[in-house]
């Protein structure tokens, strides 16, 4: 769990996944590579929120002292609106993936309850947080004019 939990720092591994997507895609490269913004977009505009909500993270002595958390707010959470919002658009560009990049974004963002860095409400609101930008992302993401001159 802990693997998993510094791979997804930052976007990290989101990131990768895109990138795996633009190597095994070489129809929609670019697209996949534009992908790649959705994570450190999301995590920048997550910042942003967390600073106007200012809402402590749990206050929990058995919170797991090697996970890192680059702020001292809880909500939303960063690593699962990033996980979400590229959740949304790797499921958008293969539909057989998406079952399996939700689960992977359910997984990375149990894990901060796991290691009680976030509540549940921290979960959901970085859950929703990310679908909307995943939702606004996609037609930028998608818009293959931009690369062909032909719609996607």
């Amino acid at each position: 769990m802990q693997r998993i939990a510094a791979a997804a720092e930052d976007g990290a591994l989101w990131f990768a996944v895109m990138g795996i997507g633009s190597a095994l895609d070489e129809k929609r490269r670019r697209q996949w590579l534009a992908a790649a913004f959705v994570p450190l977009t999301t995590i920048g505009i997550n910042y942003f929120v967390k600073q106007r909500v200012r809402k402590p993270r749990p206050d929990n002595p058995r919170a797991d002292a090697n996970v890192d958390a680059i702020s001292h707010y809880s909500f939303p959470s960063a690593h699962a609106s990033s996980s979400f919002a590229s959740a949304f658009v790797v499921g958008r560009f293969q539909p057989r993936l998406r079952s399996p990049a939700y689960g992977l974004a359910t997984f990375i963002s149990a894990g901060r309850l796991y290691f009680r860095v976030h509540d549940i409400a921290d979960l959901v609101g970085g859950a929703v947080l990310g679908l909307g930008i995943g939702a606004l992302s996609w037609p930028i993401v998608s818009w293959r004019k931009l690369v062909t001159g032909r719609a996607l």
